[in-house]
């Protein structure tokens, strides 16, 4: 599944109402996830600019004692919680 879906399902998720049971949830967003999807975008566009603490926290977590690949996931997870945790 790609990212912009995953938040368009994610973001739908948060919009369901409390009262609705999980069944009820999960079809509205089987059947509704995808008129969120300028809202997926919107967000995976903002994440494009790194805030000064992501930045940070990306750089503390690259390590040159692991993989080129490990250190940029662990950069990439590192900066999206500091933007979590702003």
């Amino acid at each position: 599944m790609i990212m912009k879906e995953r938040l368009a399902r994610a973001i739908c998720r948060a919009n369901c109402s409390p009262v609705m049971s999980n069944r009820d949830v999960d079809c509205q967003v089987e059947s509704g996830w995808d008129m969120w999807l300028g809202e997926a975008e919107a967000v995976l566009r903002e994440m494009l600019e790194m805030s000064e603490p992501m930045a940070k926290a990306a750089n503390l977590a690259y390590s040159f004692d692991i993989s080129f690949h490990e250190a940029i996931v662990n950069s990439y997870q590192a900066a999206i919680q500091a933007a979590i945790d702003e």
